[in-house]
C-alpha cells in the first residue's frame, strides 16, 4: 500500500506520517516511512540547496529537480518496497509540486505532465489548515532557519492550490484532513479510511 501525506509546510504532515508508519508497524504491518525531496538522489540534494538559499534562477529547471528525484525515489525505494509487500508512507509527494511551483509560476498542465509516468498512490491524505497562523506557529517552534516557502504568504496563497488538487487529479484518492486537529485524531481518520482503524 502506497500512502501520502501532504500539505503545507506546518500542517502537521511528517509528525502525520511519522505517527502512521509507526501504528502499522505495531498493527504487524511491515511499513516505511519516506520523505521527498530525498536526501539520496543528486537532484534532491540540489533541490534541498535552492530550497535552503532561495535562489531560484529557473522556476521550470527547479521543478525538474523535483520530478528527477521523485523517479528516482519511485525507482530505487518505493517500487521495490511494495513489491516486497511493505506499506510506504511518504511525506510529499507531487501534490507539494501543483502547489509551490504554481504559485512561481510554473503552468499546471506542466507539472502534471511531469508527473504523469509517477505512481499514483493508493491514498493521498493533504493537511490543510483553517488559518496560516497555525503553521507559522509550528514551523517557529522548530527553531530552524525558515526556507524558501516558509513565509506566511507563501503558505496562504498555496492553500487553493492545496483546495484544488481534486480538480487536478479527478481520478486518484484524495482525502483532506483539517490540520487544525490534533494528530491522533488525523491518525484515526486515515486509519479509518485505509481500513485497518
Amino acid at each position: 500500500m502506497f500512502i501520502v501525506i501532504d500539505g503545507p509546510d506546518g500542517s502537521g504532515k511528517t509528525t502525520l506520517a511519522k505517527s502512521l508508519t509507526q501504528r502499522l508497524c505495531q498493527k504487524g504491518f511491515q511499513a516505511l516511512y519516506t520523505s521527498e525531496p530525498t536526501y539520496d538522489s543528486e537532484a534532491g540534494k540540489a533541490a534541498r540547496q535552492i530550497l535552503r538559499s532561495g535562489e531560484v534562477t529557473d522556476i521550470y529547471a527547479f521543478a525538474d529537480l523535483f520530478v528527477a528525484d521523485r523517479k528516482e525515489h519511485l525507482a530505487n525505494l518505493i517500487k521495490p518496497s511494495l513489491l516486497a509487500g511493505r506499506w510506504v508512507v511518504c511525506d510529499r509527494y507531487k501534490y507539494s509540486a501543483l502547489a509551490y511551483q504554481q504559485l512561481q509560476g510554473v503552468n499546471p498542465q506542466y507539472l502534471i505532465r511531469k508527473n504523469q509516468e509517477c505512481l499514483v498512490p493508493d491514498f493521498a491524505f493533504i493537511l490543510v489548515p483553517q488559518n496560516t497562523n497555525i503553521l507559522m506557529g509550528r514551523i517557529a517552534q522548530r527553531g530552524e532557519r525558515t526556507e524558501l516557502f516558509e513565509k506566511k504568504e507563501h503558505l496562504a496563497a498555496t492553500i487553493p492550490y492545496y483546495r484544488s488538487l481534486k480538480e487536478y487529479f479527478p481520478k486518484e484518492n484524495i482525502w483532506y484532513l483539517n490540520a487544525d486537529d490534533s494528530t491522533e485524531d488525523n491518525l484515526g481518520q486515515v486509519l479509518g479510511v485505509v481500513g485497518v482503524g
